[in-house]
């Protein structure tokens, strides 16, 4: 089955800029967002992760949170 990836960058760069923490709704864990760019746990459903960078965009004006397909060249 595929996989969808939720990626994230920060729109700001800055050495300074202080980790964001939140918790996913998938996992009982808190992500911890260092750096300018990662990427989050995978989502089986395209719809539901693309939900969920609606509201990660809204909720941290600051990040930037796109969907990576599978096995896209």
């Amino acid at each position: 089955m595929d996989k969808y990836c939720i990626c994230w960058r920060r729109k700001n760069s800055s050495k300074d800029a202080i980790p964001i923490i939140f918790n996913h709704p998938n996992s009982r864990q808190e992500a911890i967002m260092k750096g300018d760019y990662g990427e989050m746990e995978l989502w089986d459903n395209l719809t539901a992760a693309q939900a969920e960078v609606k509201k990660f965009n809204h909720r941290y004006p600051n990040l930037f949170f796109w969907v990576k397909e599978p096995n896209v060249k």
